[in-house]
C-alpha cells in the first residue's frame, strides 16, 4: 500500500512514512486526517445548501489535524537528536 501524502507535505514524506509505520497513534491521526481531506474535497464540489458549512467544518478539521501531525513529527525529530 502506498501512503497518500498531500503535495504540500511531500518535503517531509520520509518522516511521515517512517512515523506512520512505527507509531500507532500517529497512524490513527493520519488516517483521520486523510478522511477529513477526502470529505473536504467532496463537500468542495457539492452544490447543496449545507455544502459551505461542511467545507468550513472540514477545512478546520484538516487544519487542526495537520498541526497536530506536524507537532508530533517535530517532537520525534527533537527526541532523535
Amino acid at each position: 500500500m502506498t501512503l497518500t501524502i498531500p503535495n504540500h507535505l511531500s518535503p517531509i514524506r520520509s518522516y511521515i512514512e517512517k512515523r506512520y509505520e512505527t507509531d500507532e497513534i500517529f497512524r490513527e491521526i493520519y488516517n483521520d486526517y486523510l478522511a477529513y481531506v477526502a470529505a473536504h474535497r467532496f463537500w468542495s464540489h457539492n452544490n447543496t445548501d449545507v455544502a459551505p458549512d461542511r467545507v468550513r467544518e472540514y477545512a478546520n478539521l484538516v487544519s487542526e489535524l495537520e498541526k497536530d501531525l506536524k507537532q508530533m513529527l517535530m517532537k520525534g525529530l527533537d527526541e532523535a537528536f
